[in-house]
């Protein structure tokens, strides 16, 4: 479960977030950014981009889990072990949760990074810095299965930027407090919001700068 959804949550960062960078950028270029925002708010602009954008790689992402799935259904002499996995409704509704502000959150970062960019080009060179935070948690996979009530296994489930894998790392392992998830729920919020008026601070900046 743990590889899965940190596969998943990175295709669709790199999906939806290349389409939300490249249609960003392209508005910038041909200076229809300009007249848009005659009319629309900034905020308003960029939060529907990122909801547009996020629901195309969903449903992408969607597409390749059904394949994944039918493929493990025609093979399952193969993979019996899969089998006897079993995963609890309330995984998977923090899954998706996580997910989804998880991806609001990256999206929005890679909305700002755009927002600022002269060029794709140019915003392409500062994607590493806004996954490669989120893929931290696995280069201590090892700790999280021996201590997943550990600090730093909690620690790295409170801080917005690796909560979304960290958190799912430990549900999967063993019981969270509820109140531990709680607080990392609202802290991912506040990361989400807090993005997301950066994102619209920037582009509104650069857009009259330009």
């Amino acid at each position: 479960m743990v590889y899965g959804f940190g596969l998943m949550m990175m295709l669709s960062i790199f999906w939806g977030g290349g389409y939300l960078m490249r249609s960003v950028s392209e508005e910038k270029e041909s200076r229809v950014i300009e007249i848009i925002m005659s009319s629309v708010r900034p905020m308003g602009l960029l939060f529907g981009k990122i909801l547009a954008m996020g629901l195309l790689s969903i449903i992408q992402v969607g597409m390749l889990i059904g394949a994944f799935i039918f493929i493990l259904s025609q093979a399952s002499s193969v993979f019996e072990d899969l089998g006897t996995i079993e995963i609890s409704v309330t995984q998977i509704i923090l899954l998706t949760i996580y997910f989804l502000l998880g991806f609001l959150l990256f999206g929005s970062l890679m909305a700002a990074i755009s927002a600022v960019a002269a060029s794709m080009r140019e915003a392409q060179n500062f994607i590493a810095v806004v996954t490669l935070p989120a893929m931290i948690p696995f280069f201590f996979l090892t700790m999280f299965i021996e201590e997943p009530d550990g600090t730093l296994a909690v620690v790295l489930s409170m801080i917005p930027f690796t909560a979304p894998l960290a958190m799912i790392m430990r549900v999967s392992i063993s019981d969270v407090p509820a109140l531990q998830v709680l607080i990392s729920l609202i802290l991912l919020v506040g990361g989400v919001v807090g993005a997301i008026w950066l994102a619209g601070r920037l582009f509104r900046v650069r857009a009259l700068l330009s």
